[in-house]
Parts: C-alpha cells; structure tokens; sequence
C-alpha cells in the first residue's frame, strides 16, 4: 500500500533518530481539498515522489518541529482497515496550502504490505545497547533502533571500521523498563541480513534472531499493549512534544512568527 492511501483522520507513528537519540512523534492524517491536493501533488513531483499524505502540523511548544536535517531518518505507522503498516525512510517537509495553512507533508515511494502483527510486530526502541560482530569479542556502541520476535535493528556510525557482511554473526546486548519498573538486560544473538548506508555516516543493519527469546516476547507484547487501545487506535504518548524533543536540536525549527 502506498502511503497516499491511508485514511483522514488516520492517527500516524513517526520515529525521528539522527543515530545516537530518538523520538517518537504522534500525528493524524489531514482532509486535502482539490485545491490543497493540487499543491501537494506539485510539490511531491518537484521532490521526485509519487505518493504523500499532509498532517496536522507538529509542534514542540511554539515552534514547529523541523524535519529537513539530512542528519535524522524518519519512519512513519499507521493502521489501515485494522492492519498495520510501516514505511521506512520517509520525507517529511513543512507546506503552507491555501486552506488547511501550515501542515507537514509526508513523501514516500514505498508500497508496503502489512505485516503481522503478532510475529513482525517492531516495537521502536531508540535506546543505546552494545554489539559484538563475527568472531570479535570487543564490544560497539551501538543504537538499538527497533525488536521484534524475530529480529532486531540497529545503527552504528561508520568511523566504527567494522567491515559489515551479510550472513556475519552478531551479539547484542541492551536493557529495557519493564511493567515492574525494573530494567531487564536482553542478551540476543542472530545474523545480518541487510545493511544501509545512511546519509549522516550512519549504517543501518537488518538482523534475523537465532532463537525465540521468550523474554524477549514478553516485553514487547507488554508494551504492544501499552501502544495500541483495544480498539485497534494508536495512542499519543501522554509526555508533550516540546518534552520529546527537548534535546533534540536537528529537529527544533522555528517560531511561527519567524517565518520567511
């Protein structure tokens, strides 16, 4: 599915991380009229993508986030007819339209397939971890991007001078709160298989789980319900968006007033 077909009123995910913090960021699909359609339809095609969707404009207090860093990767989810979908690596530009005024718009040329909820569920992590590769003992800070049952993301920076191969063995170590307030240390083991080069000396490694880790499961089921209501709706985080993205300097723009 492409991301033009998502729903207005559709409640969207955004994970931001520049590779060393994160955050996740809540949204919701706006109306476009014909008019405003037509502004976003020539600004995707100038931006060389074929499908967007506009959004209620994020803000962190008076200032509306900045998306436009090279430093920072964002992915976006969101459920449609109850199923969920994920799209990595998205766009997202501040537009001023005729009538919906400042929104930001989210571009992407992904068509996805949904994935299962259960067994592919990506719970997004943004937490700091450690990883050892092939056969070397010496551990690499890394940041551990998302888990699932059966696999794990994660970002190291290229200064690392660690040769990325698929089929290359990993261990991975990081800790998490869990329901009790306690943190739990994961210990995962598993493979690459795949990695990207980001645009910020940045890459992005792909991992397949050796195992089920029942603990593992546990966690992320525990938050997967905290995430989502019953009623299939994604939840907005209850910290304000200034709090998120306190920090966060690639993604604090500008003050309205302070407009071109």
């Amino acid at each position: 599915m492409l991301i033009g077909n998502l729903d207005h009123d559709t409640k969207v995910t955004i994970y931001v991380t520049d590779g060393i913090k994160a955050v996740q960021l809540t949204s919701q699909v706006l109306y476009l009229s014909k008019t405003d359609y037509l502004v976003c339809m020539e600004e995707a095609k100038n931006l060389d993508y074929q499908s967007f969707i506009g959004i209620k404009v994020i803000k962190a207090g008076e200032r509306i986030v900045n998306f436009s860093s090279e430093n920072i990767t964002c992915t976006i989810t969101a459920l449609k007819n109850y199923k969920p979908y994920s799209w990595d690596n998205v766009k997202i530009v501040r537009l001023t339209l005729p009538e919906q005024g400042t929104i930001h718009m989210v571009l992407s040329n992904d068509d996805r397939k949904t994935f299962n909820r259960r067994n592919e569920y990506r719970l997004f992590l943004g937490e700091e971890g450690i990883c050892r590769f092939g056969d070397s003992n010496a551990p690499k800070n890394v940041m551990i991007k998302d888990v699932s049952c059966s696999g794990v993301g994660i970002m190291i920076n290229k200064s690392d001078d660690i040769e990325i191969k698929a089929g290359m063995k990993i261990e991975v170590e990081f800790s998490q709160t869990c329901k009790d307030g306690n943190r739990q240390t994961f210990m995962l083991t598993g493979k690459i298989v795949r990695y990207i080069a980001m645009n910020n000396n940045m890459e992005m490694i792909g991992c397949k789980l050796s195992g089920r880790n029942q603990e593992l499961v546990k966690m992320i089921y525990e938050k997967q319900r905290q995430n989502m209501t019953t009623d299939y709706k994604l939840q907005v985080k209850k910290e304000s968006t200034k709090s998120l993205v306190k920090g966060f300097e690639a993604l604090y723009g500008q003050n309205p007033e302070e407009e071109p």
